[in-house]
C-alpha cells in the first residue's frame, strides 16, 4: 500500500510540474499532451473513473491545440493573400475580357460547337458572379458581426484565464489534466480572436477584390452573352439561308413539275411544303435564341435588384426614399402571373413539336428506301406508263422522295433542337418565376405597411403643377404602324373588336328574346331553369360590347411599340373594362322585364332604386378608375400622389356613396327585403352592417390620404374583387335554387293531379320523393358548396397580400417556455391564425355534419338513430380538434396542460364527478345506442320522445310537449323503457265483461269483428280473445290486439271500446253494474248514543 502511494504522489508531482511550466510558458505542445497520454493509459494505479476523466481532459486539450495551429495556419494564409490583393486588384480592373475568336467562314457545325462552348462558359460565370455576388453581400455585414464574435471570444477567454488562475492551487492528476485543457482553450480562444481581427482588418481590402472580381465575372457575362446572342443570329442566318435556297430549289422543281405526271407533281409539292416547314422552324429557332437571352437577362437583373433590396432593408431600414423607389420598382416587376402564362404558352410548343416530331417518325419508318418506294408507285399505276416512261418517271420520282427523306431527317432535326430551345426558355422562366415571387413578396411584405407618399396636404402648388403638367403632355407618336399590322399581329384582338360591333347590332335583337322567354315563366311546365339562365346569357351579352370594345383597344395600344403615354392609356383601358362590364351588367339586370323583375321576382321599387345608383356609380367611378390606373402605370412619382390619389379618393368616395344608399335599410335596394325579415337578425342589427359597409370602402382612401396610397390601392382592389365574387356566386346560387324550386312545383302539380284523379296506387305512392326533404337537402347542399366556393374566392383574391402578414410575425404580443426548453413567442400574426382558425371551426361544426348527412349517410343503410350519433360524434370531433390547434397557436401545448388534467381528475374525485359521469355515460350512448332520437321511453314517471341527445343531458319531449332534462347517467344506472327500440308493434289490452247468463260464444265473436274491423289493428300477430275469469259481477273477457305504432294505442282503445259497447247493445248483452250485498244490523241505544258523542242515559 505505500508503495502504491509513492508511485501515485511521484506521478502528481511530474504532472504538476510540467503542467506549470506548460501554463507558464503559452500553449501546450501537442507532443507534450500525447506522452502524458500515453503516460496516463500506462499508470496502473488510477481508477478506471480517474483515467478516463483524465483522457477526456487530455484529448480536448489535443483538439483545441489542433484548432490553434490551423487557425494560425488560415491567420497566415489571410495575411499573404491579403498582401497581394492590390495587384490582384489591378489586374482584374485592367484585364480585358474578350470572347474566343470565331472564322469569319466557319460552317455550321463548327458555329454550332462554338455556341455550345461559349453557353457553358457563360453558365460558369453566371455561377462564379453570383458565389461573388454573395461574398460581397457577405462581407458588407461582416464588421458588425466580427465585432460581435470578438465581444464573446474575449468574454470567454477572460473566463478561462481566470479559472486557469483559482485553480492552480489544486495539486493532483485530475486537476492538472483540466488545467492543461483549459490552457489549451486558452490558446484556441487566442487564435480565433487573432484570426477575427485579421478578418476585421482586412475587410474593405476584401470587399474591393470581391467586387473587383464580381465586376470582371459581370464583363465576361457581357461579352460571352453578345457572343452568344451573334452566334444564335449567325447560326439562324446561315440555317434561313440554307432553308430559303432550298425552298427556291423547291419552288423550282414545283413549278417544273407543273405539266409533269401527277405522281411527280404530288412529290413536288409536298417537297415544298417540307422545305416551307423547315424554314418557319428555324426562324422560330433564331427567334427563340433571342428570347433565352432575354429571360436570362431579366432573371439576373431581377436576382441582383432581390440581393440589393435585402441588403438596403438590413442594414438602413426601410426609410421614406428607399420605399417610394420600391414602389416604383413594385410597379414596374412582371407581374407572376403573366410569366405563368408564358411557360403555359412554351408548355403548349413544346407539345406542339412533339407531336409532330412523332408523326415525322411515323412517317420516316414507313417510308422505306426512296427508290423503292417510287418503283411501287410507278407500278400501282392503272392504267401503267409505257416501259421507257416507267424508267423516266421512276428516277424522276425517286429523287424526289430522296430529298423528301432528306428533308424529313433534317425536320426532324430542327424540331428536337426546337424542343431544346423551347425546354431552356421555359426553364428559365421557371428561374425567372421563382426570383419574381421572391422579390415580389419581399416588397409586398414590407411596402403595404410602408407610407410610400406624402400625406395629402403637404403636397405643394408646384407638385401639382408638374403632376397635371405630365397628365396633359401629349404622347410622343400614335402607334399607327402598330394598328395597321394589328390584323396580322393581333388577329383576335381584332377579332374582340368586330365582335364587339356585332354585339352592339344585335342589341335589340337580345332584348327581345329574352322578353319573348318570359311568357314561359307563367307556365309551371314550360318554366325551366336553363330560361333563367338563357335570360343571364342574353344579359352578358348586352352588356359586353363597350367592354369588348374597350378591352381589346387597349390591348393593341399597350402591346405597341410606343411607350409613355400610349402604352399606359392602353393598359388602364384594359383594366378598366372588366368594371365597365360588371356594371352594365348588373344595370341591365336591374331594367324593367330583365332578370331581377321577371326571374326572382324584385320589387320594381328595389330595382329602380339599384339601376339608379349603379348608373351614378359607373358615371363617377369608371372615369376616376382610368385616372388611377394611368398614373400607375406611367409610374411618375409626382402624377401618382396628386391626380392620381385624388381620382382615387374620388373612386372610395363613390363606391361609399352606392354601398351607404344600396344598403339603406328604409330607402335602399333591400329595404323590402329586410321589412320582410324584422324578426330576424339582420333588422335588429341594420344599422351597424350599415354603417360597416359604408366605411369599408372609405378605409382605403383615408389610407392613400395619409400617403399608404399604395396599401389603400391594394385594399381597394381586393374588396372590389370580393364584393363581385359574393355577387357571381350568389347569382349562382340562387339559379340553382330557383331550378330546384321550379323541379319542385313540378313534382308536387303531378303528385296533386294524381290524387285528383284517383289514380294512386299505393305501392307506387310510396316511394314518391318528399318535396320538403328535397328543399332541405338541396339547401343544405347549396349552402355548403356556396360556402367553400366563397371560401376559395376569397383566398384567391386574397392571396396577394398574404405575404403582406409576415410583418404580423414581429409583433410580440406574449412569450411562453416550450416543452423542449426553447422560449416559444406569440405575435398577431398567430392570434390572427387562431382567430381564423376559431371561425373556421365554429363554421365546420355547423355545416360539415349536416353536409355529411346529405352526401355520406342517406346513401347507406344506417337507420336515422345511428345517423345522429355518428353526426353528433363528428361534431364533437371537429370542436376538439379545433380547440386543441387554437390553444397550440397560443402557446398552451399539452405538456403544459398536464396540470389541468391533474386538476380535472381531483375535481372528478369531489364535485365534478356527476358531470364527468354525465359526459362518459353520452359517449356510451352515442356508442351503444340503447335508444335513439324519435324513440318513445319512459323513465321513472315519465314518458315522452327522444327529441336531443347532448354529451351531458337528453332531453324528452312528453306527451303534453313539455321538455324534461335527464342526466345522461340515468340512462346508464337505472332502468328504463324504450318503447320503439328494435320493434315498434305495440300489445294493447281491452277487459270487457258482460252479465252472467250471456252467450260467451257470442260475446268472442263480436270482440272479433270489432278487432277485424279497425284498421289500426295489425293482422300479424292476430288479435287474441280470451274468457279469463267468473267475477264478482260479470263474466271477465280480455281482447289483446297489436298495433303498428305506440302513437295509435290509445286511438285503438277509444274505437274498440265504442264499437264494442255499439255491437253488444245491439246484440243485447248487458255490461252489469257492480254488485253488493248490504246485511243492516240495530243498535242498542246506549251504544248508539255513545257512538254520537253524548254521554250515557243514568
Amino acid at each position: 500500500m505505500a508503495a502504491v502511494r509513492r508511485r501515485v504522489l511521484g506521478t502528481l508531482l511530474l504532472c504538476l510540474v510540467g503542467g506549470g511550466a506548460a501554463v507558464a510558458d503559452g500553449p501546450p505542445e501537442l507532443a507534450t499532451i500525447e506522452r502524458r497520454l500515453v503516460e496516463v493509459q500506462a499508470d496502473q494505479s488510477l481508477t478506471e473513473s480517474d483515467r478516463a476523466a483524465i483522457e477526456a481532459q487530455l484529448k480536448a486539450a489535443q483538439r483545441h491545440v489542433q484548432s490553434a495551429a490551423e487557425l494560425q495556419a488560415q491567420r497566415e494564409s489571410l495575411s499573404k493573400s491579403v498582401a497581394r490583393a492590390p495587384q490582384r486588384i489591378a489586374s482584374l480592373r485592367s484585364e480585358r475580357v474578350t470572347a474566343p475568336a470565331v472564322p469569319p467562314d466557319a460552317d455550321l457545325a463548327r458555329l454550332e460547337t462554338v455556341l455550345s462552348e461559349t453557353q457553358t462558359a457563360l453558365e460558369a460565370a453566371l455561377a462564379e458572379y453570383d458565389a461573388h455576388e454573395r461574398r460581397v453581400q457577405s462581407l458588407a455585414q461582416a464588421p458588425l458581426e466580427l465585432q460581435a464574435e470578438l465581444a464573446r471570444l474575449r468574454n470567454a477567454l477572460a473566463g478561462i484565464d481566470g479559472g486557469l488562475s483559482r485553480d492552480s492551487a489544486n495539486a493532483s492528476a485530475l486537476a492538472d489534466a483540466m488545467r492543461l485543457a483549459q490552457a489549451a482553450q486558452a490558446a484556441d480562444l487566442r487564435a480565433q480572436i487573432a484570426l477575427a481581427q485579421e478578418r476585421l482588418r482586412t475587410v474593405q481590402v476584401r470587399r474591393e477584390l470581391a467586387f473587383a472580381q464580381r465586376d470582371q465575372a459581370e464583363r465576361r457575362i457581357g461579352v460571352l452573352q453578345d457572343q452568344v446572342a451573334a452566334l444564335s443570329v449567325r447560326l439562324g442566318e446561315l440555317r434561313q439561308d440554307r432553308a430559303r435556297q432550298e425552298l427556291a430549289d423547291a419552288e423550282a422543281v414545283l413549278r417544273g413539275a407543273a405539266t409533269a405526271h401527277p405522281l411527280v407533281r404530288a412529290a413536288a409539292a409536298e417537297q415544298a411544303a417540307l422545305t416551307r416547314e423547315l424554314a418557319k422552324v428555324l426562324q422560330a429557332d433564331a427567334e427563340s435564341g433571342l428570347v433565352i437571352e432575354q429571360v436570362r437577362a431579366r432573371q439576373i437583373e431581377i436576382e441582383n435588384l432581390h440581393r440589393t433590396t435585402e441588403a438596403q432593408l438590413e442594414l438602413a431600414g426601410l426609410s421614406a426614399p428607399l420605399a417610394q423607389a420600391l414602389h416604383d420598382r413594385r410597379l414596374r416587376l412582371p407581374r407572376p402571373s403573366d410569366i405563368q402564362r408564358e411557360i403555359a404558352a412554351r408548355s403548349r410548343e413544346i407539345s406542339q413539336a412533339r407531336l409532330r416530331q412523332l408523326e415525322l417518325d411515323e412517317r420516316r419508318r414507313t417510308f422505306g428506301l426512296p427508290f423503292q418506294q417510287a418503283a411501287e408507285r410507278v407500278r400501282a399505276l392503272d392504267p401503267a406508263p409505257a416501259p421507257d416512261q416507267q424508267e423516266q418517271l421512276r428516277q424522276r420520282l425517286g429523287g424526289l422522295l430522296r430529298a423528301q427523306a432528306s428533308l424529313m431527317a433534317r425536320l426532324d432535326d430542327a424540331y428536337a433542337r426546337r424542343i431544346a430551345l423551347l425546354g431552356q426558355i421555359s426553364v428559365h422562366q421557371q428561374q425567372v418565376l421563382q426570383v419574381a415571387q421572391a422579390y415580389v413578396n419581399l416588397l409586398d411584405s414590407r411596402l403595404l405597411w410602408t407610407a410610400d407618399l406624402p400625406p395629402l396636404g403637404t403636397s405643394g402648388v408646384a407638385t401639382w403643377r408638374a403632376g397635371l403638367g405630365e397628365l396633359m403632355r401629349p404622347p410622343v407618336r400614335l402607334p399607327t404602324a402598330d394598328l395597321q399590322q394589328a390584323p396580322r399581329q393581333q388577329p383576335l384582338l381584332v377579332l374582340g373588336m368586330v365582335l364587339s360591333v356585332v354585339l352592339f347590332a344585335l342589341r335589340r335583337r337580345l332584348q327581345w328574346l329574352q322578353a319573348r322567354d318570359v311568357q314561359r315563366l307563367a307556365d309551371v311546365n314550360r318554366n325551366r331553369g336553363w330560361v333563367t339562365l338563357l335570360a343571364i346569357v342574353y344579359t352578358a351579352l348586352r352588356a359586353a360590347p363597350w367592354s369588348l370594345l374597350l378591352y381589346c383597344a387597349g390591348q393593341l395600344f399597350s402591346a405597341s411599340a410606343a411607350r409613355g403615354a400610349v402604352t399606359a392609356a392602353g393598359i388602364a383601358a384594359s383594366q378598366v373594362a372588366p368594371a365597365v362590364f360588371v356594371l352594365a351588367f348588373l344595370q341591365d339586370l336591374a331594367r324593367g322585364g330583365g332578370v331581377l323583375e321577371a326571374h326572382y321576382q324584385w320589387q320594381s321599387q328595389a330595382r329602380r332604386a339599384l339601376r339608379r345608383h349603379l348608373a351614378v356609380l359607373r358615371l363617377v367611378a369608371v372615369p376616376a378608375s382610368l385616372l388611377v390606373i394611368y398614373t400607375q402605370a406611367l409610374a411618375q412619382t409626382a402624377l401618382r400622389g396628386t391626380v392620381g390619389r385624388a381620382a382615387f379618393v374620388v373612386v372610395s368616395l363613390a363606391l361609399a356613396s352606392f354601398v351607404w344608399r344600396l344598403l339603406h335599410p328604409q330607402r335602399g335596394a333591400l329595404a323590402g327585403y329586410l321589412a320582410q325579415r324584422q324578426d330576424r337578425r339582420l333588422w335588429r342589427h341594420r344599422r351597424v352592417w350599415h354603417v360597416l359597409f359604408t366605411v369599408l370602402p372609405l378605409a382605403p382612401a383615408v389610407l392613400a390620404a395619409l400617403g399608404f396610397y399604395y396599401a389603400g390601392v391594394q385594399l381597394q382592389l381586393r374588396l372590389v374583387y370580393t364584393a363581385v365574387s359574393l355577387l357571381a356566386i350568389l347569382l349562382v346560387y340562387y339559379l340553382i335554387l330557383r331550378t330546384v324550386a321550379l323541379a319542385q312545383r313540378r313534382i308536387s302539380l303531378r303528385q296533386a293531379l294524381a290524387r285528383q284523379s284517383g289514380d294512386t296506387d299505393p305501392a307506387r305512392t310510396a316511394g314518391e320523393l318528399d318535396i320538403e326533404d328535397i328543399d332541405d337537402q338541396a339547401r343544405s347542399l347549396l349552402g355548403f358548396c356556396f360556402t367553400l366556393a366563397l371560401a376559395g374566392m376569397l383566398l384567391w383574391v386574397w392571396s396577394d397580400l398574404l405575404p403582406a402578414l409576415r410583418a404580423l410575425e414581429h409583433v410580440v404580443l406574449w412569450h411562453y417556455g416550450g416543452a423542449d426548453g426553447n422560449a416559444g413567442t406569440v405575435t398577431l400574426l398567430t392570434l390572427l391564425l387562431a382567430l381564423v382558425g376559431t371561425v373556421v371551426t365554429v363554421l365546420a361544426a355547423r355545416n360539415l355534419p349536416g353536409v355529411l348527412e346529405i352526401a355520406v349517410f342517406q346513401r347507406t343503410q344506417m337507420d336515422a338513430g345511428a345517423r345522429y350519433a355518428a353526426l353528433t360524434t363528428s361534431r364533437y370531433i371537429i370542436v376538439t380538434v379545433g380547440v386543441l390547434v387554437v390553444v397550440n397557436l397560443l402557446g398552451l401545448e399539452w405538456s403544459k396542460a398536464q396540470w389541468l388534467v391533474a386538476a380535472l381528475g381531483v375535481g372528478v374525485g369531489f364535485g365534478l364527478q356527476e358531470i364527468i359521469a354525465n359526459f362518459i355515460s353520452g359517449l356510451i350512448i352515442l356508442g351503444e345506442r340503447p335508444f335513439r332520437v324519435g324513440d318513445t321511453v319512459t323513465v321513472g314517471n315519465v314518458s315522452g320522445s327522444v327529441s336531443r341527445i347532448r354529451i351531458r343531458a337528453t332531453t324528452i319531449t312528453d306527451f303534453e310537449r313539455k321538455e324534461l332534462i335527464v342526466p345522461n347517467k340515468t340512462f346508464i344506472t337505472e332502468q328504463f323503457v324504450n318503447w320503439t327500440l328494435s320493434d315498434q308493434i305495440l300489445r294493447v289490452t281491452v277487459k270487457v265483461g258482460v252479465a252472467y247468463g250471456s252467450d260467451t260464444q257470442r260475446v268472442c265473436e263480436i270482440l272479433a269483428a270489432a278487432a277485424n274491423a279497425n284498421a289500426r289493428v295489425s293482422a300479424e300477430p292476430a288479435p287474441q280473445i280470451l274468457f279469463l275469469a267468473f267475477g264478482e259481477s260479470s263474466l271477465d273477457f280480455e281482447l289483446r290486439i297489436y298495433v303498428r305504432r305506440l302513437e295509435d294505442r290509445l286511438a285503438v282503445t277509444h274505437e274498440l271500446h265504442m264499437a264494442i259497447d255499439q255491437a253488444l247493445r245491439a246484440a243485447g248483452i248487458e255490461i252489469p253494474f257492480p254488485q253488493r250485498d248490504l246485511h243492516l244490523r240495530s243498535v242498542d241505544a246506549r251504544a248508539g248514543q255513545a257512538l254520537a258523542g253524548g254521554a250515557p242515559p243514568a
